[in-house]
């Protein structure tokens, strides 16, 4: 860690039958702050969280990616569809 604003979380990771899950405990981390970005990834479950529970006039989010499910076999998949969806919601 180089930084001084870098801080370090400890992920939890939960195999699932169609994929992995990873929750990223940084709710105090960010509940005082104005922007707050995150990478465009469909397996981060805080990316939802904060999407639907923390987005409010005074809290902005950003996204931070190519926006493409490099893994998905087709552009119409499930994965590809959730981040168009969730693309359009940000505010950066």
């Amino acid at each position: 860690m180089d930084q001084p604003w870098e801080i370090r979380i400890t992920n939890r990771y939960f195999m699932l039958p169609f994929g992995e899950l990873i929750w990223q405990p940084c709710e105090h981390f960010i509940q005082d702050a104005d922007l707050v970005i995150i990478e465009q990834g469909n397996h981060f479950i805080v990316n939802y969280a904060l999407q639907f529970l923390w987005r409010n006039p005074t809290h902005k989010l950003a996204f931070r990616g190519h926006g493409a499910s490099l893994r998905a076999r087709h552009k119409e998949c499930l994965n590809n569809k959730v981040k168009s969806y969730f693309a359009k919601k940000e505010d950066w």
